[in-house]
């Protein structure tokens, strides 16, 4: 490559047949994402994004874009999503008063239901309804806390938690069939 030049990288071009073009409406269909068709692509959310600004694979003006032209899947499944720090950053600079930051946890909730949640997140989510805790703690975190001179961290009360789970059929998508629970 000479002075001057550069590549740009070429990316797979968009095939019709694999969009879903009643995407955006079943998600303009949810509450949270009631409001995502104003968008119009400015940019003003990513501009602002604490997280776009940490890495270049988020960037909530292409997660909303992708979902407006119907990349159910791409969206769904990419896992751009779950980068999200939910600090509501682009809601405050959105001209369009979009609610990005509601439409993406609404994409979270599609996503979660259709099976596209990572692996850590739903160990974290079972960690809290067994111990109230979305990490366990361990005996070497005990003895440590110990030499540092800190209490013990209290057992936490998880009954109510898990009657809610279980009551409102969460518990389905923690534990497959072959787990215990």
């Amino acid at each position: 490559m000479s002075e001057g030049e550069y590549k740009v990288p070429i990316k797979e071009p968009i095939k019709t047949k694999d969009l879903d073009p009643d995407f955006k409406y079943e998600i303009a269909d949810t509450y949270l994402g009631r409001h995502i068709t104003a968008c119009f692509k400015c940019g003003a959310c990513t501009g602002g994004c604490p997280v776009g600004i940490l890495t270049e694979i988020y960037k909530p003006r292409q997660i909303i874009g992708e979902a407006l032209l119907g990349m159910r899947e791409k969206v769904l499944t990419g896992g751009e999503l779950w980068l999200c720090a939910t600090c509501y950053t682009c809601e405050d600079r959105c001209p369009q008063k979009v609610n990005i930051t509601d439409v993406i946890i609404a994409l979270r909730n599609m996503a979660f239901r259709e099976g596209h949640t990572p692996e850590a997140l739903i160990e974290q989510a079972r960690n809290m309804v067994e111990t109230g805790w979305i990490q366990k703690t361990t005996a070497s975190m005990d003895k440590r806390r110990e030499e540092l001179g800190l209490s013990r961290l209290p057992k936490m009360a998880v009954e109510d938690m898990q009657k809610i789970v279980k009551a409102t059929g969460f518990i389905k998508y923690l534990y497959k069939k072959e787990d215990k629970k």
